[in-house]
């Protein structure tokens, strides 16, 4: 939170407006304050236990449980008429001290009450964080939601009564008032059912149960409107009897509702319709939900778990999970690793995850916090699949052994599915192994005449048999479903795994899976329980001119994919890579900034990025990843022939700048997750290793003089900019404050501009004082942001030329689609 400037100023608005409150139902919070980078909140100290840990051991008398739930009404009232709506009242944030004063925790979703109309002329709660919305947002924990909240409709203080009515019939019955096994059973039973009112203990007065039926009504217009009232029959005071229920008007039959759920600072869960055709079956548990999760930072992949309930991600501190049911994802201990984890994935019954890390074969059982390593795959390994009976298949792209192994149960030996290559069949470049039920058969890709075809091959017999022409990531879906992608489509067909045949026709689930045709990964996972994840493509990118007063100065190109923007000498032209949705390959254009005319410059299958021109503008170099792990090559702007210039060798090459008189080149070398800086003569092709320490040194970038480096490190424990004399790489001084990256230099050396870990941009001037650099003090010149990914400066410094995000951009949001068999109607 205190790395996000704009999460960091509501956080100490909210904070000083809960202060005010100065009740003894609600915890105090005495002050916010600082010292040096470290923000945090002075709470008052509450003894005692939650009341979620007391009611674990069954419900509360009911003279103790009316006399709680009084308490919690005048906390309640007190916010409420501060203007503050908790949002997130439950057992768990409610504590009873040893003297019995009940008081209310945690008002971290809580947001201030001021209305605010929409484009639609609706009124919403206003939000002055990156959590704003307007319909389709939903703070909460899902088993405590009020029915609009699950909706994602605009929430006042009637959703803290349904909270404090769902609170108030676990302290009286012991159970909670909507439950159910998954998420969607408890999203579907807060919607459309009635609680079980014959749990309430026969000695609950008359008028508490009426006020609880009051407090629970489904439509918010005839639901108790404040819980002044509540605290007043709870208190025993006159006029109770006048609660009565309010007859609610029948409505027609319900569409499949959409629900959310939102986790401040990771992600959260925007919901948006389905169609009313979708809905095919009686039961509120069959219908299909859509949730739209939306990460503040980009993931990709998302491995949902065999039951539904569990998403596993990755992220730069290791693999995380995120339970769909939980207020919180949580990391994963002993899944650290940074660039060196890879292919992660589920067990097969969902207790255990297996990772790559290093080239190793670990696994994990979920609960632990040290990995069991199983073996050693190597570098190239990819595409793993994890058998019932504990196999492992996977591939190797790369010599000596490419193609498709098998791990066997309890052994450390790779065996090598060579006989899957036969005359007039070859494995392509992404043959996707995975395995079918039992574990004695897998789905395999297979390059034949006429194009790539979905195989079943048998371990037994060691024989492959067709099923269907084209592929990308083949998965059996159970309980009897082949899954693929095809041009980004997912399609599904009915089959059976125990006679390995199709029957019926296919069907277009999804039109935009992220997929990259140069490995066949595709951004989609099944559950077993009819739960499907995946990651869309994503929209355009766009480029912008900016000022240095941070006014824009209009727009440079179409919208497009991009994902560099690197200027040459002059600032007419532009260097860019631009993404291809239909398969995810990755070219380099040029384009004339002021024609606005695009010209495509390399055009082979895979991946380009990167871009660098050189300080004559007449090469370009770059990586790609035409053989493996990305690798440096130069080009000449006007089309000739590609050149690679640093051998492959399995590490991560990847491009930094050149020295000033175009001879040399400067680039990371990354290897198991760490990076170094090198240098290779474009001529000669010889390398020689500039800096290298235990941290992980990238992104060098000399001054055009010559005479400094800048570059990126880790070792203060996040990404910070330095800058030393080159090339002995004396005098080492860091520039940045709060978190860098990007570095970009003026034409004249004598400023230096990066992101900052706010995605903002700084600058600061470079002084020469006896031959060292002397930074001055960093400042921003461009506002934080949060779709910046990338930016270049023009030679004088005088204007930005800033790549900005789709707010639906790759990696930044996913989809959870629960009974997804649903949308198969006819």
């Amino acid at each position: 939170l205190a790395d996000d400037e704009e999460r960091l100023r509501r956080f100490e608005r909210e904070a000083k407006t809960l202060a005010s409150l100065n009740h003894p139902n609600v915890a105090g919070i005495h002050g916010v304050d600082q010292v040096e980078d470290t923000c945090f909140l002075v709470l008052e100290l509450v003894p005692g236990e939650d009341l979620a840990t007391r009611l674990a051991r069954g419900p509360l008398p009911v003279d103790e449980a009316i006399d709680a739930c009084r308490q919690i009404a005048e906390g309640l009232e007190a916010a409420h008429e501060a203007g503050v709506v908790h949002r997130d009242l439950k057992p768990a944030n409610v504590r009873i001290t040893p003297d019995g004063v009940v008081k209310i925790l945690d008002f971290g979703l809580s947001k201030p009450i001021h209305a605010k109309a929409t484009r639609e002329g609706t009124t919403t709660v206003e939000s002055d964080s990156f959590l704003m919305t307007e319909e389709g947002l939903v703070l909460g924990t899902p088993t405590y939601m009020s029915p609009e909240q699950a909706r994602g409709k605009p929430v006042d203080r009637r959703t803290d009564i349904w909270a404090f009515g769902c609170v108030m019939y676990e302290c009286l019955t012991g159970r909670r008032v909507f439950a159910g096994e998954s998420l969607t059973d408890v999203l579907a039973a807060i919607v459309e059912r009635e609680p079980d009112w014959s749990r309430l203990p026969a000695a609950v007065p008359a008028e508490v149960r009426r006020l609880l039926r009051r407090c629970l009504k489904k439509d918010p217009r005839v639901r108790l409107r404040d819980v002044g009232e509540a605290r007043v029959v709870l208190a025993g005071d006159a006029g109770v009897e006048a609660f009565g229920d309010v007859p609610v008007r029948a409505k027609g039959s319900a569409l499949a509702f959409v629900a959310g759920l939102v986790v401040a600072g990771v992600a959260w869960l925007v919901v948006t319709s389905l169609r009313s055709d979708v809905v095919v079956g009686p039961d509120a548990a069959g219908k299909a939900f859509h949730m739209t999760v939306a990460w503040r930072r980009g993931v990709f992949p998302i491995s949902i778990s065999p039951d539904g309930d569990r998403l596993l991600f990755r992220q730069e501190d290791g693999l995380w999970i995120r339970d769909l049911a939980e207020a919180e994802p949580r990391r994963i201990p002993g899944t650290d690793g940074k660039d060196g984890l890879s292919q992660y994935l589920w067990s097969p019954d969902g207790d255990s995850i297996a990772f790559v890390r290093d080239g190793s074969l670990e696994i994990l059982r979920l609960g632990d916090t040290r990995p069991e390593r199983r073996c050693d795959l190597g570098r190239r390994a990819s595409n793993l699949s994890w058998g019932d009976d504990g196999s492992f298949l996977f591939e190797i792209r790369g010599a000596p052994t490419y193609g498709v192994h098998l791990l066997a149960p309890d052994s450390s030996t790779l065996e090598h599915l060579d006989w899957l290559e036969t005359e007039g069949r070859v494995l392509p470049d992404h043959a996707h192994p995975s395995f079918l039920p039992g574990s004695e058969e897998f789905l395999v890709t297979l390059g034949e005449e006429g194009g790539a075809w979905i195989h079943v091959a048998s371990l037994k017999t060691r024989s492959t048999r067709r099923l269907v022409r084209g592929s990308s990531m083949a998965t059996y879906v159970y309980p009897g479903w082949l899954a693929w992608v095809d041009e980004g489509r997912l399609l599904v067909q009915a089959f059976d795994a125990a006679t390995a045949s199709l029957s019926g026709a296919s069907h277009e689930l999804v039109g935009d899976v992220a997929n990259f045709a140069s490995t066949g990964q595709a951004a989609f996972s099944f559950s077993r329980e009819g739960t499907l994840s995946y990651v869309p493509w994503g929209g355009p990118s766009r480029i912008e001119w900016v000022d240095r007063e941070g006014r824009p100065r209009g727009p440079a190109g179409e919208p497009r994919h991009y994902t560099d923007v690197r200027l040459d000498r002059t600032g007419r032209f532009l260097a860019t890579s631009i993404q291809t949705p239909e398969n995810w390959f990755q070219d380099l254009w040029i384009i004339d900034l002021e024609r606005d005319t695009p010209q495509r410059l390399t055009h082979e299958i895979g991946w380009e990025g990167t871009p660098i021109w050189s300080p004559d503008g007449t090469q370009i170099a770059f990586s790609a990843d035409w053989h493996g792990p990305p690798n440096l090559y130069v080009k000449p702007t006007d089309g000739g022939e590609t050149r690679e210039i640093v051998p492959f060798d399995l590490t991560v090459q990847d491009g930094g700048s050149w020295t000033p008189d175009g001879g040399s080149l400067v680039y990371d070398r990354s290897e198991a997750g760490k990076s170094d800086i090198w240098s290779v003569d474009v001529n000669t092709l010889e390398r020689r290793r500039l800096l290298a320490t235990p941290f992980s040194e990238r992104e060098a970038q000399l001054s055009p003089d010559g005479n400094w480096l800048a570059y990126s490190s880790d070792e203060s424990g996040r990404r910070e900019i330095y800058v030393a004399s080159f090339p002995d790489l004396a005098g080492r001084r860091r520039v940045s404050s709060a978190g860098g990256d990007q570095p970009r230099w003026r034409m004249d050396s004598k400023e230096l501009f990066f992101r900052t870990g706010d995605k903002a941009i700084a600058s600061v001037a470079i002084a020469v004082r006896e031959g060292r650099a002397e930074p001055d003090r960093e400042t921003i010149v461009i506002q934080e942001s949060n779709d910046l990914n990338g930016y270049d400066v023009m030679p004088d410094g005088s204007r930005f030329l800033l790549l900005r995000a789709s707010e639906d951009a790759f990696g930044s949001v996913s989809h959870v689609i629960t009974h997804w068999p649903r949308l198969l109607a006819e």
